[in-house]
């Protein structure tokens, strides 16, 4: 099987694309976009309330997860202590801006 897909969106014209990805999250607060998900039967939960144990993961049919802003996805994505380096490392270079710092 190949790796699950991740689709991050913040407005309408990404429905379809957060609908068909395996994880689907949507960022901002765009209340047009969340109000057309929940239209389609779709439920909205905090990108912390992603399952941890893959045998959970199933369970969550129909819902994408919400997250506040691309700080958040990045821990998500790619764990705290990788963010944290990337945001000190743009701090020493100034001219680099990570994670929406």
């Amino acid at each position: 099987r190949s790796s699950p897909s991740v689709f991050i969106g913040d407005s309408v014209t990404d429905v379809l694309a957060l609908m068909a990805a395996d994880v689907g999250i949507v960022v901002g607060e765009s209340g047009t976009l969340r109000r057309m998900l929940r239209r389609f039967g779709w439920k909205i939960r905090g990108l912390v309330a992603f399952p941890v144990k893959k045998e959970e993961r199933g369970k969550a049919s129909r819902v994408v997860y919400a997250a506040e802003d691309w700080a958040e996805i990045a821990a998500f994505l790619y764990g705290t202590d990788l963010v944290k380096k990337m945001v000190e490392e743009g701090r020493r270079n100034k001219g680099n801006t990570y994670c929406g710092e």
